[in-house]
């Protein structure tokens, strides 16, 4: 039955089922032209009409639901119907172990200036972010500035050089190493 679903859409975009796989998620367009209309179908529910949908991500509780669309030639982080941008690029969307808290990236230009946005707080501009990672509500990420990679952590809405090890988040703050 589920397989036959998909045989009544033209296309089928991006796909994401919750951590408990009771709901499916997927953007789907009723054709192939080039100015195709898509729609993001959540259990009983649809949402849409967008030039595009995709990056669906699920809470690791399965209560929250984010994704990406793209209206007007601009991206849009839409998380339970909270709507945030216009960007001119997202990437990554991680959520926090509680589903309280989420995180994504956006940038100014493809591959160019990305910036990491966790609720009301962002970080500097950097070359490339990658490897979102929540641990204990608190995120944790690899940037890239000058060629030089480095391990952050966002603690109470500040950035550090730093790390989650073995259960302690590490990092440096005043000149000094943090263990906690």
């Amino acid at each position: 039955m589920f397989l036959h679903a998909f045989a009544l859409f033209a296309q089928v975009g991006a796909v994401a089922s919750s951590p408990d796989k009771s709901t499916i998620a997927f953007s789907y367009s009723h054709d192939y032209s080039p100015d195709a209309k898509f729609y993001l179908s959540v259990g009983n529910e649809k949402a849409g009409p967008y030039e595009y949908c995709y990056q669906i991500t699920f809470s690791p509780n399965g209560k929250k639901i984010a994704y990406v669309i793209k209206k007007s030639g601009q991206y849009y982080l839409v998380c339970n119907q909270n709507q945030y941008g216009p960007y001119e690029s997202i990437n990554d969307i991680a959520f926090s172990e509680d589903g309280n808290s989420y995180a994504y990236i956006t940038s100014t230009e493809y591959f160019k200036d990305y910036i990491l946005h966790i609720g009301d707080f962002q970080t500097e501009i950097y070359d490339f972010i990658i490897d979102l990672k929540f641990y204990n509500n608190n995120l944790t990420y690899t940037a890239v500035k000058n060629g030089l990679y480095y391990n952050m952590i966002v603690l109470d809405d500040k950035e550090f050089v730093g790390k989650y090890v073995n259960g302690n988040f590490i990092y440096i703050k005043d000149g000094k190493i943090i263990k906690e």
